[in-house]
């Protein structure tokens, strides 16, 4: 089985397809319609920044300019980033 996930800005694409054959060439079938969730980088990113109101609330970080940092920071080093695991 192998799961094809499109993580984007506001949605993750996602679509199940199981190999029939790989010989002579790869034939694969869908085994499920392809799911939209509205769940993308938009709502992680906004999420963090949430978080970081929260925790930081009461210290001398808590400012809209210094979180506005934290959260570029947070896009550009993690958010970005991507990891591909392949299972069987």
């Amino acid at each position: 089985m192998l799961a094809v996930v499109d993580a984007g800005g506001s949605t993750v694409d996602s679509t199940l397809y199981i190999c029939k054959s790989n010989l002579p060439r790869i034939t694969l079938k869908r085994v499920c319609d392809s799911e939209c969730v509205q769940a993308g980088g938009i709502f992680v990113n906004r999420a963090f920044r949430q978080n970081l109101c929260k925790r930081l609330t009461g210290s001398k970080f808590n400012e809209d300019e210094l979180i506005d940092v934290m959260v570029d920071e947070f896009e550009a080093k993690v958010g970005h980033s991507s990891n591909t695991i392949l299972c069987d």
